[in-house]
């Protein structure tokens, strides 16, 4: 599945892990050692935005296990 095809749920999780990564970028006068507070990723989705995930995330192909909270899921059928 790709970006678009993502729920909510791991929307938010990705959007977690991407401003994790990148947290520097969004706030620069964080420490090197520093990460987001858990507030801010209770927000991440709106601090990153879905179009920025859409944009970094466009190539690539996503499966239920990628994610904390669907991995090891049963499809329905």
């Amino acid at each position: 599945m790709n970006v678009k095809q993502l729920n909510p749920a791991q929307l938010e999780e990705l959007a977690q892990s991407y401003l994790t990564e990148h947290y520097n970028e969004y706030n620069p006068e964080a420490a090197e050692l520093e990460g987001p507070s858990y507030g801010e990723l209770a927000d991440a989705l709106q601090i990153v935005t879905l179009e920025t995930l859409e944009s970094e995330y466009a190539d690539t192909d996503f499966t239920n296990d990628d994610f904390f909270c669907s991995a090891c899921t049963p499809q329905s059928l």
